[in-house]
């Protein structure tokens, strides 16, 4: 899989929360926490500008369509490994 390749997550909306810079060294996002079938969940950041304004349209309970970037990374300091859910797209769906 190319980086660039993005992937579709279908859910209901269960949370949407912001969360701003810490210490100058990341920056503000929002995170939503996309609930989905089988009981499952995901929390998926979004940060760019463009689509920060665009989750502020969508309230909790909305049936989305999110196309999303996996990032992962190791600390440099710590040595810890993330995987990261990047949004890159949202779309309501009309139930």
């Amino acid at each position: 899989m190319k980086n660039d390749e993005l992937t579709e997550l279908v859910g209901y909306i269960g949370s949407i929360e912001f969360e701003p810079a810490k210490n100058n060294l990341h920056f503000d996002k929002y995170v939503v926490c996309l609930k989905r079938k089988y009981r499952q969940s995901s929390y998926i950041d979004f940060r760019s500008r463009a689509i920060m304004n665009e989750i502020q349209k969508f309230k909790e309970g909305d049936l989305v369509s999110i196309m999303v970037r996996h990032e992962s990374h190791t600390s440099k300091s710590s040595g810890i490994r993330y995987n990261n859910i990047v949004a890159k797209e949202i779309t309501l769906i009309k139930e």
